[in-house]
């Protein structure tokens, strides 16, 4: 049978069907060759309805249960985008669809960096769609998967960018239901992206429908309100993005693990969850106060709202960033005393007793109370950007961030002094990182050297105007060289 024999949305229902029924085969049997075969055929329904709308659909980037996503060209408007096609649940009752298309225009209303954009709704034979904005990227998923266990400070910056574009969703009435990881995209820019609606409701009308008492969401990352089939809450995705937050920390997900899926709802509505200190002891007790909030299965003791969260969030890593650095300058400044006083007692006895004695006066470094630190840390820091700008005085990153230390400074204001030091030291290391970029790109025998042009020709030299990725990349090359020139 054709497609004209038939209306899109049943060639586009049989074919999930079909793709379903393959996909508990392939479990059984391992099957590749199934899979490529249920693919083309994905992309042969998707292709004729997209292409009824002006969209050349270029590959297929996800089938699953929630639907199918594939990447699209509008030929229109001359831009890529990203098309979400709706599972055949969807398409069976015609509420769900006029739902999730008032849904689709309240979002398309968004337009805030950490939520990824809704562009239009579409309809062609009954079988709904929309196109949203196209991320050249990963999701945090593969990102975990791919660096293991992320840095304290990478993971409250993206939790808190998380929060960002949660919070805009929930202005907006909207609540997500399904946060977790795959849904959480991580663009080549390093923005953070909140994506698929594919099962979120608006908060409004989601008390008296009987679509929302279903059971939806991923197991392992949804609440316990959610697993008991109650009404999803703007806390239930404040418990979703704890459960995320502990997964980027700890590389597994909270939820204690079952071996099929009634077993782990039953562990999530019981709130059998493991404490992010159990494996991770050495855990900053700051960060492990934040996760073990979030994951309360007494709603109440969760975060007020998504917005008071994020500045928890930003409060505490600003905190942990500042401790981390005092910790890093006492230590560096104590291992380097025992070095020169080492090296002067090999002179002589004598002369050894003598200078020892002095440098380790001179270069003494006290153990610095909590009032102190900042000071003295901002007072080395500025230091080092003047001579940063002597080497380089037409960085106005590093001017700029050298004024606003100065000033914090001046008026001897601790919580000005505290974040001026932050900004002040991404400055400079951004700074040393652009150096090692411009290095890069004028070494002949350097690998990175076309990859470090480039970069210099597209930023015009402006740190400011690279992407946090690049930015994050390279630094670590810039490590590595650093690494690898010391070992030899």
């Amino acid at each position: 049978m054709t497609l004209r024999d038939q209306s899109a949305s049943k060639v586009l229902q049989d074919t999930f069907d079909e793709l379903q029924a393959q996909l508990v085969k392939l479990r059984q049997q391992a099957v590749e060759g199934d899979v490529q075969k249920s693919n083309r055929s994905i992309e042969e329904v998707v292709t004729d309805l997209a292409r009824r709308e002006g969209f050349e659909v270029s590959s297929v980037l996800g089938v699953g249960g929630m639907g199918a996503v594939v990447k699209a060209r509008d030929t229109k408007l001359k831009r890529i985008v990203a098309l979400k096609f709706l599972p055949p649940e969807v398409l069976n009752d015609p509420n769900n669809a006029s739902e999730l298309r008032g849904e689709a225009e309240l979002a398309s209303g968004i337009q805030n960096e950490n939520v990824v954009r809704i562009y239009s709704w579409h309809e062609v034979d009954n079988a709904p769609f929309f196109a949203m904005e196209y991320i050249e990227g990963e999701s945090l998923d593969e990102m975990v998967k791919r660096r293991g266990r992320l840095p304290v400070q990478d993971a409250l910056r993206i939790i808190g960018e998380c929060c960002r574009g949660l919070d805009a969703l929930h202005q907006k009435g909207i609540i997500h239901r399904d946060i977790k990881p795959s849904n959480i995209l991580i663009s080549n820019t390093g923005t953070v992206k909140i994506t698929d609606f594919g099962i979120s409701r608006t908060q409004d009308r989601a008390a008296h429908e009987a679509y929302d008492q279903r059971i939806a969401g991923t197991p392992r990352f949804m609440s316990p309100e959610q697993a008991r089939g109650e009404q999803a809450t703007k806390h239930s995705d404040i418990y979703s993005l704890g459960a995320t937050f502990f997964y980027m920390l700890a590389g597994r997900a909270p939820v204690e693990p079952a071996s099929d899926v009634k077993t782990q709802l039953s562990h999530v509505r019981e709130g059998r969850i493991i404490p992010i200190l159990n494996i991770l002891p050495k855990l900053d007790h700051e960060v492990a106060r934040l996760v073990a909030q979030t994951l309360q299965t007494n709603v109440p003791k969760r975060p007020l709202d998504v917005e008071s969260f994020r500045q928890d969030v930003e409060r505490t890593l600003l905190s942990y960033s500042l401790r981390r650095e005092s910790t890093v300058k006492y230590f560096a400044a104590r291992n380097s005393r025992k070095i020169i006083t080492g090296v002067a007692f090999i002179g002589g006895l004598l002369l050894g007793v003598v200078v020892g004695h002095k440098l380790a006066n001179a270069g003494r470094v006290e153990p610095q109370t909590q009032e102190q630190a900042p000071l003295r840390l901002a007072h080395e820091i500025r230091r080092k950007m003047e001579e940063a700008l002597l080497r380089d005085p037409l960085s106005q990153d590093l001017r700029s961030s050298a004024n606003e230390l100065g000033a914090a400074i001046e008026q001897n204001n601790p919580r000005r002094v505290s974040t001026a030091i932050l900004d002040a030291n991404r400055a400079l290391d951004n700074w040393e990182t652009l150096c090692f970029i411009a290095t890069e790109a004028k070494n002949p025998n350097s690998p990175n050297r076309a990859q470090a042009a480039q970069l210099i020709q597209q930023s015009k030299g402006d740190v400011r105007t690279m992407s946090g990725l690049a930015i994050e990349q390279w630094t670590r090359k810039r490590l590595d060289a650093t690494s690898a020139a010391l070992k030899k």
